[in-house]
């Protein structure tokens, strides 16, 4: 099984009670020390949560991580058929500190996608595809 727990904070209470949320202890899963990626460039991140998701068909795994593309490179081994949807436990923690339990389906997409959820790159596009307002106008305001 792969647990992979995302959002505001991520203090070691929220953590804890997330997990308990799962019924799954904390003991149970082995240790990866992922604050290694960080400064790592996306595709090495995507490439870990690819690996680190075949990892959770054989062994518990616990990510506790905002990282974009390392869940990503999880979704991509659910879609590959790698790591069935059913083995994946996906939480969000919101900015009111509300534990969300998120369904992924086996094309590796998520039905329901909530607010402040890895979406921050789609709202720069959003903003960057907008038509540019003149010189002066952008000075006015």
């Amino acid at each position: 099984m792969l647990v992979f727990i995302t959002g505001f904070g991520l203090s070691p209470q929220q953590i804890t009670n997330t997990l308990k949320l799962n019924e799954t202890p904390l003991a149970q899963f082995h240790e990866v020390a992922l604050h290694r990626f960080v400064e790592e460039p996306g595709k090495i991140q995507s490439e870990e949560g690819y690996r680190l998701a075949c990892l959770g068909t054989t062994q518990d795994v616990l990510i506790v991580s905002n990282s974009d593309p390392l869940f990503n490179g999880m979704r991509r081994a659910v879609y590959d058929d790698k790591i069935s949807s059913d083995q994946v436990r996906l939480y969000f923690i919101d900015e009111m500190d509300f534990t969300i339990r998120l369904q992924i389906n086996e094309d590796g997409r998520l039905p329901h996608w909530p607010t402040g959820f890895f979406d921050q790159f789609q709202l720069d596009l959003s903003h960057l595809i907008r038509p540019k307002k003149n010189t002066q106008e952008a000075i006015d305001e």
